[in-house]
C-alpha cells in the first residue's frame, strides 16, 4: 500500500475508519534512496539514535490502535508525509517494509542494530517481481506504463553485439555538457568494438540530442521514457550499464555495472556508497 512516506495511510484508511488493525496487512514500499538516507539521518548517530527511535515510536503508539469499532479520538498528523514512521511501523504486527536491499540499512548504534533485527523487511528487486508475472500480466503492466517492450527489445536485437547503456545527467553549465560528451566518447572508444552503445539522457538534458550524429554507432534512447521499467523489462538483454550515479543502480545486478562517472564510492549518495564500496569490477571514471 503506497510509498513509504505515505505509510500513515494504513492507519487513516482503515483503523481510523473503525476497522480493527488486526484485520489489515500493510506493505510499505521503498521510494528509493530516501528510505536508506532517512534511516541513516535518523539512526546513524549513536548519540541520538535511541532517543529518535523512541520519539518516533511514541508518535505511532499515541494513535488509538484499539478502538473497538469506534472512531478513534487520537488521529494521525494532518500531513500525508510521515517520513519518520515506517521503520518503527515495520515492527508492529501486520506491517512490513518492502525494499530493494535491506542489508543497505546500517547503524553503528547497538540499540538500532537490535531494532533492525525486529523490523520486518523484505528484500526484493522490481525486475524479479516483473519476471515472475505471467506473460499476459506483463503485457498489461507495459500498457499501463505506456512502455513499448517490442520496440526496445528489437533495438537490442538488431546486431549480434552485446548491449551497453550509458546513463546521462542534467546540466547547469556548458562545462558539464562537455564533460558528459567526453565521457560518452571515452566509453565508445573503449567498448564500441564489442558493444552496441545506447545513451539514456536525463529528461532535462537537451545537449545530447545530437549525439547520434556526433558519435557513430550510438543509439539515443528517449529521455522521457520510464527508465526503471526499461531496465527491469530488458535486463536479460543488457550486458553492461554505467554512467552518472542514479537510483537506477539500486535495481541493477552489480555484475552488470561496468563503470561510473565518479571518483569513488565514498562520494556517492547513500545507499549507493554502501552498494559500490566493495565493487571491485566497477571502473571509476572522472
Amino acid at each position: 500500500m503506497g510509498r513509504r512516506p505515505r505509510c500513515r495511510l494504513g492507519y487513516d484508511w482503515f483503523v481510523a475508519q473503525g476497522i480493527d488493525s488486526a484485520r489489515v496487512k500493510v506493505t510499505m514500499l521503498s521510494d528509493g534512496t530516501a528510505t536508506y538516507n532517512n534511516f541513516h539521518n535518523y539512526f546513524g548517530d549513536a548519540a541520538t539514535a535511541e532517543q529518535n527511535w523512541n520519539d518516533y515510536a511514541a508518535e505511532v503508539e499515541a494513535l488509538d490502535w484499539n478502538h473497538g469499532g469506534r472512531y478513534p479520538e487520537t488521529r494521525a498528523p494532518e500531513e500525508f508525509a510521515s517520513y519518520t514512521w515506517p521503520y518503527y511501523l515495520s515492527t508492529r504486527p501486520d506491517y512490513r517494509l518492502m525494499l530493494q536491499n535491506s542489508s543497505l540499512m546500517e547503524s553503528s548504534c547497538p540499540f538500532i542494530a537490535d531494532r533492525l533485527a525486529a523490523m520486518k523487511m523484505e528484500s526484493v528487486q522490481p525486475y524479479e517481481l516483473l519476471t515472475a508475472l505471467p506473460e499476459a500480466s506483463k503485457q498489461q503492466f507495459y500498457r499501463m506504463a505506456k512502455f513499448d517492450y517490442a520496440r526496445f527489445a528489437g533495438l537490442f536485437d538488431l546486431s549480434p553485439k552485446k548491449n551497453l547503456i550509458i546513463i546521462g545527467t542534467s546540466h547547469s553549465s556548458a562545462a558539464s555538457e562537455q564533460q558528459q560528451a567526453a565521457y560518452v566518447e571515452r566509453i565508445i572508444q573503449q567498448y564500441g568494438s564489442d558493444y552496441d552503445i545506447f545513451f539514456k539522457p536525463h529528461p532535462a538534458d537537451s545537449s545530447s540530442a545530437g549525439y547520434p550524429d556526433r558519435f557513430e554507432g550510438l543509439t539515443l534512447l528517449p529521455g522521457q521514457m520510464p527508465f526503471e521499467i526499461f531496465v527491469w523489462a530488458l535486463l536479460d538483454k543488457i550486458d553492461m550499464i554505467g554512467g552518472y550515479p542514479s537510483t537506477t543502480f539500486i535495481s541493477v545486478p552489480l555484475d552488470k555495472v561496468g563503470f561510473l562517472f565518479a571518483a569513488d564510492a565514498d562520494g556517492l549518495v547513500r545507499p549507493l556508497n554502501i552498494l559500490f564500496r566493495d565493487a571491485a569490477s566497477v571502473e571509476w571514471i572522472q
